[in-house]
């Protein structure tokens, strides 16, 4: 187990813990993940000892498991200029990205707005943005659109955040914005599009903010729709989300 990491710190403190009340015995650790990827582009090889693969999200669509979708791309006048940008990590340094969406700042934030208008207005869409500043200032662009907006961030107080997150989930707030706070793990599915307005070189990232957007509505078979106005899904080896991947 590499103990460097989040997970592996975990998994190295339960086989501690278990080893201590069940000597002589040997923990078995079973990881599930939808995106088998990290982000510098390491294996996994080196905590794990075999891979099982379940079925892919072409399969699960095909069996009614997840929504069908409709992708929208950004024409190249309206595509967020990342040629400049430098990389840390794995990913884009925040700097830059945020030096590429204040280069064309009312171009870039008023896109989402006037997609939204033109193919979802009043369904419940989400918006992925890179910073908590850029964050506010969408749910004020929606807003002064008529729309009703929020966004949240990891300095708001928790009451207020849950608040904002089970209106928008209750159909109180057309549109929620985030940085960072709903790409993993965020599960409401009467979500029915996805703005994506961060840059990344992460293909895990790019999938998960995919998938906050392919869980079922109930009652609602329409497809969602997944819009791309930071081109992510135009990158060398990303692509849509259903695509055969090893």
């Amino acid at each position: 187990v590499t103990p460097d990491t989040v997970w592996g710190k975990v998994i190295a403190g339960l086989s501690e813990a278990y080893a201590a009340a069940n000597p002589g015995q040997v923990m078995r650790v079973l990881g599930a993940t939808a995106t088998p990827r990290r982000l510098p582009g390491e294996g996994l090889g080196e905590s794990f000892g075999e891979m099982v693969l379940g079925p892919t999200p072409a399969q699960l669509i095909e069996a009614g498991w997840l929504s069908q979708y409709r992708m929208f791309q950004p024409p190249p006048d309206e595509r967020i200029d990342m040629s400049f940008a430098k990389s840390r990590a794995g990913d884009y340094r925040d700097a830059d990205v945020n030096d590429a969406i204040e280069r064309n700042k009312a171009k870039v934030m008023g896109s989402p707005v006037r997609h939204y208008q033109m193919h979802c207005p009043g369904e419940p869409g989400l918006v992925f943005c890179r910073s908590v500043q850029t964050a506010h200032d969408m749910a004020e662009r929606f807003r002064a659109a008529g729309f009703t907006s929020a966004a949240i961030d990891g300095k708001m107080d928790r009451a207020e955040r849950k608040k904002i997150v089970r209106d928008f989930g209750a159909g109180d707030l057309n549109v929620m914005t985030s940085c960072s706070l709903v790409s993993e793990g965020f599960d409401i599915p009467a979500i029915r599009a996805g703005f994506d307005m961060n840059p990344t070189l992460s293909l895990k990232e790019y999938l998960q903010r995919c998938g906050r957007t392919l869980r079922l509505t109930p009652g609602d078979d329409r497809p969602v729709l997944l819009m791309d106005h930071a081109g992510n899904s135009m990158q060398p080896g990303f692509g849509f989300p259903d695509d055969d991947r090893e």
